[in-house]
Parts: C-alpha cells; structure tokens; sequence
C-alpha cells in the first residue's frame, strides 16, 4: 500500500504542476496554444487527428471483451476495481474540465474554453490498465495487452493532432490514470511490480526533449520538436501504465526459522 501511495502521490503533485504552469500562466498557455494540430505537418499526424475517436473506441471495446471474459470464465470479483477505475477517471475528467478548473483569457488561446484534462487520453490509458491487469500472462494476453496500449496511443496523440486537445491536455489525463492505476492491485496480497529501468530512462529523456520544445518555440524547429515531445510522453506514460497494472508479483514466502533442538 505504500508504494501505491507514494505513487499515486507523486503523479497527482505532477498534474497539478502541469496544471498550473499550462493554465494559469501566460508562457504556458502561449506554448500549450502552439501545440494545437501537432503532427499535421506529416500525413501520420493527419491520420491520427481521424482515428481519434476510433482508438478510444477501440480501447473500449478491448477492455469490454476482457471484462466479458473474466466474468464468464474466471474470478469475477477481480473485474470490479478496473470497471469502477474507468468510471471514476472519466468522472473525474468531466467534473475537472467542466466545472473545477477555469482557463484564464488573457487573448492568447484560439479559444477559451478549458480543454484540461482530456478525457479521451484517460479513459483510454485507465482502459489499458484494465486490460494489461485482466488478461493472462500468455501470447494471447500479451498481445491484447500491445493492441490496447497503441489504440490509447493513437487517442492521445490524435487529440492533439486533430485540434481537440492542447499537449497539457493530453498529459493530465495520461497523469490522471497514473494516479488510480496502482491502486488496481490493492486487492491482491502481492507486491507491485517494479517500474522497468527503460520506462524510467524513457521518461527522463523527455524532460530534456520538453525542454528542448520550450526553447525553440519561436523557431522554425517548434513543430518538429514538439511532436517528437507529444508522441514520447504518450508512449512513455502509456508504457508506464500498463507495466504498474500488470498482475503483481507474489511476495516471496516468509523463511522458517532456524530452531534449535534440544540435547538429549
């Protein structure tokens, strides 16, 4: 439980970072507003901007048939904690987005509106989980697992490709499933699994990669550079969620103690 806490604690001081930086500042709003349409200098970002909804769907329709499954012919009580996440996460996402947060206009937005958190991105990425959690540790399930994370793939990055969500957008509701994702595990006595070292280098290279986008934002290299950043965050959190909702490992058994047997 604790390293699902400080898990989940550390993704949610996260989005709030992103939240304030790309909402209530003026260089965050300015650079967030440039990310609209990204990839759509290239015919895969156009194609993504299209399959938008189709790769939420998808995602949907993967979790669907998994849950179907396991209630006809496994433990149907494991089903319960991934079905409840995907409500609560899209709850979450509407009441934020719609009611909570207040996008200030300071005139640099094509529009107004508050567009964070996506919840086409965390529904997408909570659908993964669910997925990578239910299915077996088989060829089969390993699969379903690689289809569903590149369907929630295809959503987030065609949020922003299509011009229905800014890149912070993308990111908050990516970081709002990391946030519920470790605690899918909470009803099993097993120890989480450990984060692999290529998910956490993944992740910090794109520190520099955002840092990069941040100061070429008035060059001719901003477009570039900010898809690269899009598409590497979506892969790495995605890749990130679905390694945290993967069945936990067993805890080793506890060794006997050595007892001492008594001289006769």
């Amino acid at each position: 439980m604790r390293i699902a806490l400080v898990r989940s604690v550390a993704a949610a001081l996260i989005f709030v970072v992103v939240l304030v930086f790309a909402v209530h500042s003026t260089l965050g709003q300015r650079l967030d507003e440039a990310t609209l349409g990204a990839l759509t200098w290239s015919p895969a970002g156009e194609l993504l901007g299209e399959l938008r909804t189709t790769g939420l769907m998808l995602t949907l329709v993967a979790f669907g048939l998994v849950v179907i499954t396991r209630l006809i012919g496994g433990p149907r009580a494991a089903t319960v904690l991934p079905a409840a996440a995907v409500i609560v996460v899209y709850a979450v996402c509407v009441l934020l987005r719609d009611a909570v947060i207040v996008r200030p206009d300071w005139g640099l937005s094509a529009y107004d509106a508050n567009t964070l958190p996506s919840a086409h991105a965390a529904v997408a990425a909570i659908c993964v989980a669910g997925v990578a959690r239910l299915v077996p540790d088989n060829r089969l399930g390993r699969l379903s697992v690689v289809f569903a994370a590149g369907c929630a793939f295809v959503a987030s990055v065609g949020s922003v490709a299509s011009h229905a969500h800014r890149m912070s957008d993308v990111l908050a509701g990516l970081l709002l499933a990391v946030v519920v994702v470790p605690w899918l595990s909470l009803s099993s006595r097993c120890r989480p699994r450990p984060t692999p070292h290529w998910i956490l280098w993944s992740l910090t290279i794109w520190a520099p990669i955002a840092g990069l986008a941040v100061v070429t934002a008035v060059s001719p290299t901003w477009p570039l550079v900010s898809s690269a950043a899009l598409v590497w965050m979506c892969g790495s959190l995605i890749a990130l969620i679905t390694c945290w909702a993967r069945m936990p490992s067993p805890r080793p058994a506890p060794r006997p103690r050595d007892t001492p047997t008594p001289e006769a």
